[in-house]
């Protein structure tokens, strides 16, 4: 076993560590100065390992990399400005991702790629923040994502993988979240947006994906495609919502779409080729339109 001891630095720090074995518990502690950079990596067939970082100051950068690896734990921690976090897990199993951030203009990336029952969570406090979580190829992973503040931007991936689940929730003014989830089956998005200027746009392909949420404030914009059959989409966008607009789009067999709007101004919209297909629209409210098209 090793274990690195914490560091104190004033100004710079650049810390280092790789586990190859199995139950290796590796802290680094980085406090005070600006422009730290900390990495670890658990690699081979190493399993049963812990990487924790915290990082306080400006202009901090961290990343921890999981390859082969098995029931290994990765905490990455920053508080102050122009922070970096990097979390990759490829090619491994019933790994455990977490970051979390406060400060501004904060960037935090996860990407689960060929892996199963993988869990990454990223949360994310202050203004300009963007966050990015891929799931590639990967069956039965999940994925949270906290955004609070102004400004922040959010891409969610899940590619050809099956049963994913992604918990996107994102709280401030002009938000924009984009979230593709392509070639798989049974993959789930639940979204919450809250206050002014938030935008989402989803697509789906295969079969048997879910996809649904809330949105509330003034000219919020939802946009879901979904191209396959079994398909399940909601979108509420409730009391206090003005002029905004939902839309989804639906080409296959058996799919549902449901939408729920209150307050005024509101646009509600659902396209659904094929057949077996069922489509609802409630408004509460004035001056709000809805159009349904099954063909």
């Amino acid at each position: 076993m090793f274990k690195l001891n914490p560091l104190v630095v004033a100004v710079v720090a650049v810390a280092s560590a790789q586990a190859w074995a199995d139950g290796n518990s590796s802290q680094q502690y980085q406090s005070v100065g600006s422009s730290n950079t900390a990495t670890v990596q658990q690699l081979a067939t190493a399993s049963g390992n812990s990487a924790y970082q915290n990082q306080v100051g400006g202009y901090n950068m961290a990343t921890i990399y999981q390859k082969e690896a098995t029931a290994n734990s990765a905490v990455q921690t920053q508080l102050g400005d122009g922070n970096g976090a990097s979390t990759s897990q490829t090619y491994a199993n019933d790994n455990l991702a977490h970051q979390y951030q406060e400060g501004d203009d904060l960037k935090a990336y996860a990407t689960q790629n060929n892996g199963q029952l993988n869990q990454s969570y990223q949360t994310q406090y202050g203004s300009g923040s963007k966050a990015t979580t891929n799931q590639f190829d990967g069956d039965s992973n999940t994925s949270y994502l906290l955004q609070s503040g102004d400004d922040h931007d959010a891409t969610v991936n899940q590619f050809d993988g099956n049963s994913n689940y992604t918990q996107l929730s994102q709280y401030g003014a002009d938000h924009m979240a984009t979230v593709n989830q392509s070639g798989g089956n049974g993959n789930e998005l639940y979204f919450s947006q809250y206050d002014s200027g938030n935008t989402l746009t989803a697509d789906q392909v295969g079969d048997s994906h879910y996809i649904g949420g809330y949105s509330a404030g003034t000219g919020n914009e939802v946009d879901i495609d979904q191209t396959g059959s079994d398909h399940n989409a909601y979108v509420y966008q409730y009391a206090g919502s003005v002029d905004n607009l939902a839309s989804i789009g639906q080409l296959g067999i058996g799919n549902d779409a449901w939408v729920h709007q209150s307050g005024s101004l509101n646009q509600a919209f659902v396209n659904q080729s094929n057949s077996g297909n069922d489509a609802t629209i409630v408004q509460s409210g004035t001056s709000s339109t809805a159009t349904v098209t099954q063909n």
